[in-house]
């Protein structure tokens, strides 16, 4: 029972609150009339006492104490360990034990909140009730059993719409449930998993579905009977209702009925969860149970999956078989290579089944599908269209198309990215025009595969240059709107698949990377050390100029006249040398100066050379005599003229030759006289613009021509200053003669090269998008784009003072002698 030692039981009338005589004495007891207790001592000491129930040395059998006695109830040892601290009557505790109070209870007074700071006001539907209570004493003591026994008693969980209290019998009562008290004292409601429905009633307006929820709702807990006699007030808490989560549907039984929240399905989505219910995932979309994401998985050759991007709307949508209005998510972005495909729009009744059909084989697209875009070009009603590829692009000659937007160049062919596609990514947009580009490591743009490279600044000028190539917009047209243009490429430039041979980048794979330089139309690898090469081929240069220079310009003015070899015959005759004929003119110089090791060195030289060109000299010599007979330098002209033709074959027709047909071409361009294309100049010259190898190249005959009459105008200075005349010097003829013929045979060799240069600069190839580039160096724009620039009039002078200037100049020059 209750009360170890004593139980005291004093109430007013009918009821079972405490009478105040409690509060004079505590638990009505008078120290001086127990058992053992001192006279006018006033204490006594109770221990090892046990109750059951409550109190295990004093209880009172009534509610709501006051005075000395609730005092006593809450008291703590202080001191002697007696309680009170001060009195007359005063009490000590010591091993006491009980259900509840070990020391002092009381009867069971109220249910109150166990833990009230953690209680929940806001619930979901669906949500288990998680509500804790406890019965507590009139000392604020948890009231339970000793051991494992239970209260006798329930607590029951009531939802009410209003108050629980005043509510019709079987009208307003959501929800009622009745949950043990464990044997500490605690009724956990969350327990029994008891979840909390939600009152809503559903009605139409303007065709849709509208739900109204219940604002608030009255969650009582209350005690299923007295405890002990004592009849105790409900617990009550108005809570209020959170929304669905998103990828929850409310779940009502009917129209008015209560409901709860309950989750979509993986394969559904739902738009709004606390008006809508779970809906089918479209064909094309894939679902999270909340919404349709935004992309979709393609799968590679690898095995792998790639996101792209699509775009669904959230648009009304008339459903038919209960002529009501939802709203549906429908497809209005399908990306690249894809078309977009929906429901006929006057006969929709399935938007779960709009997709993105990919284009099939040998067909392809670059642009977005979009639903919204004027026309709907890329928009198709039924699968079985789309998939027949008609709205597709075509696959275009020297391209392999798999499908999608898939545009692979073939070996050989180079693919530029649509104008829609590509943005050109620009390092120096006003770069001065003696600046030069070079390849960089290219920044991959988001353009699939068909840009697979991005350029450098592409323009040889200022950005004005572009501006006025706007006029060939119209050209490009077909690449503006998504069209991939395949465009052949140089020979052995591309090897397919969008890469380029090694050593080459940029549009067509017609640009040299950095450390490259074009070589016999090949990107040759340069030395790291360019200024070795740089000295190198000054100091080999220098020396072939040289001795050119000397034997094409200068021979015939230090070779003997006949008649100072006759004088010379005659001299070495009186003095018995009748062998001096044969001698070098540079041994008889030496000779004459006393110089006699110098002398022989040079004479076993000279009659090296002569017992190794016996043959030619006498081929020379015949000719000199008989002209007409052996034309052995037209001979000769007609040969390298045709090696010269047939070794720009491999630049003028960019073909796949035979290995050995390539290889003859290759060794026949050094005829061409163009020596900044031999691997070891080209790596120096490739420091320089296109626009200044131009000015190298053009400059050449000027300065050659230059040299060649230097020796005529310093044989005319001495023949004026010491024998009186400009022609009257014995060599005048001599040199005359030479300078006119090297002059002429120069020329004849150097106008195919200084004619190519001068023409190569109104040849260009327009590559779509790219725009329309200099075919000798694709980092240049077009100079016919541009007819004021400074590279197309000097082209433009040039290639009347070269190519057509030539010709017609030596024309005149033979007919003004006859």
């Amino acid at each position: 029972g209750s009360g170890g030692a004593f139980c005291s039981m004093n109430t007013l009338p009918n009821l079972l609150v405490c009478n105040p005589d409690l509060e004079q004495k505590p638990f009505m007891i008078d120290v001086q009339d127990l058992p053992g207790g001192a006279a006018g001592s006033g204490r006594v000491t109770l221990e090892d006492n046990y109750a059951s129930s409550g109190g295990g040395a004093l209880f009172v059998k009534c509610i709501i104490p006051g005075g000395s006695t609730k005092v006593m109830g809450g008291a703590t040892p202080v001191g002697d360990g007696f309680y009170p601290a001060a009195g007359f009557a005063r009490f000590a505790f010591s091993g006491n034990t009980a259900g509840y109070g070990s020391n002092t209870a009381t009867l069971p007074q109220e249910l109150v909140l166990h833990e009230p700071d953690t209680v929940q006001f806001e619930y979901r539907p669906g949500e288990p009730i998680t509500t804790k209570l406890h019965i507590s004493d009139s000392f604020g003591q948890q009231v339970k059993m000793d051991g494992t026994d239970r209260l006798p008693v329930t607590v029951s969980a009531r939802i009410c719409i209003g108050s629980c209290e005043s509510m019709v019998a079987g009208q307003g009562e959501v929800f009622n449930s009745a949950n043990e008290i464990d044997s500490d004292g605690l009724c956990d409601v969350g327990v029994q998993n008891k979840v909390l429905v939600w009152p809503a009633s559903q009605s139409t307006v303007s065709k849709r579905a509208v739900r109204t929820y219940q604002p608030l709702l009255t969650l009582q807990h209350a005690v299923s009977a007295p405890l002990q006699g004592v009849t105790m007030d409900p617990v009550q808490l108005n809570i209020s209702r959170l929304p669905c989560n998103d990828d929850e549907q409310f779940l009502q039984a009917s129209a008015s009925a209560t409901g709860v929240c309950e989750a979509c399905l993986e394969a559904e989505y739902i738009i709004d969860p606390d008006q809508s219910q779970c809906l089918e995932c479209p064909t094309g979309g894939i679902c999270n149970g909340s919404t349709v994401q935004d992309f979709l998985l393609e799968t590679q050759d690898d095995g792998s999956k790639l996101n792209l991007t699509i775009l669904w709307e959230i648009i009304p949508f008339n459903v038919v078989a209960s002529d009501t209005e939802e709203d549906r998510a429908r497809l209005i972005e399908c990306p690249a290579g894809y078309l977009l495909v929906r429901g006929d729009p006057l006969n929709d009744l399935r938007p779960q089944d709009d997709q993105c059909a990919k284009c099939p084989a040998t067909y392809y697209s670059t642009r977005i599908a979009s639903w919204n875009e004027i026309g709907q070009p890329l928009v198709d009603w039924k699968l079985a269209d789309a998939l027949t590829g008609d709205k597709c692009e075509d696959c275009e000659p020297g391209a392999v198309c798999t499908g999608g937007r898939s545009v692979e160049p073939k070996p050989g062919f180079y693919s530029g990215a649509p104008a829609a596609a590509r943005r050109r990514v620009l390092h120096n947009r006003t770069r001065p025009e003696s600046s030069r580009w070079e390849p960089e490591p290219h920044s991959n743009i988001d353009v699939g595969v068909f840009g697979w490279w991005s350029t450098g600044a592409l323009w040889e000028s200022s950005s004005a240059v572009r501006g006025r190539a706007g006029r060939k917009n119209g050209r490009r047209a077909a690449a503006a709107a998504g069209t991939v243009q395949v465009f052949r490429c140089p020979a052995d430039a591309c090897l397919g698949n969008g890469l380029c041979a090694a050593g080459r980048t940029g549009p067509v794979c017609g640009l040299c990377k950095k450390g490259y330089a074009m070589a016999q139309e090949r990107c040759e690898l340069c030395a790291e050390d360019v200024g070795t090469t740089i000295a190198i081929g000054a100091i080999v240069g220098l020396v072939l100029f040289s001795v050119g220079y000397y034997f094409t310009a200068w021979r015939a003015f230090f070779k003997e006249t006949p008649q100072e070899r006759h004088l010379m015959e005659k001299k070495r005759s009186s003095a018995g040398d009748p062998a001096a004929d044969d001698r070098f003119f540079l041994v008889k110089f030496f000779e004459n100066r006393g110089w006699d090791t110098p002398a022989k060195r040079v004479s076993v030289l000279h009659r090296f050379v002569l017992n190794n060109t016996k043959t030619v000299r006498g081929m020379l010599t015949a000719n000199e005599a008989k002209k007409d007979n052996l034309p052995i330098q037209g001979l000769m002209k007609i040969l390298i003229g045709f090696y010269q033709v047939l070794s720009s074959f491999m630049t003028t027709f960019p073909i796949k030759w035979p290995e050995e047909q390539e290889n003859a071409m290759k060794f026949t361009k050094i005829l061409a006289f163009d020596v900044v294309a031999v691997p070891g100049p080209s790596c120096v010259v490739a420091q320089f613009s296109y626009q200044q190898k131009l000015l190298m190249y053009t400059m050449v005959p000027p300065a050659a021509l230059i040299a060649l009459v230097c020796p005529l105008m310093l044989c005319m200075v001495l023949g004026h200053f010491r024998h009186g005349g400009w022609k009257k010097h014995d060599r005048y003829e001599a040199v005359y003669a030479n300078t006119w013929q090297m002059s002429v045979f120069f020329l004849f060799l150097y106008y195919p090269t200084v004619s190519v240069a001068s023409l190569k600069s109104f040849s260009c190839q327009e590559l779509g998008a790219e725009g329309n580039l200099l075919q000798a160096d694709f980092s240049v724009a077009c100079p016919i784009d541009n007819p004021l620039s400074f590279l197309f009039i000097y082209s433009a002078i040039v290639t009347v003072l070269y190519p057509i200037g030539i010709p017609v100049g030596l024309y005149f020059a033979m007919r003004s002698y006859g």
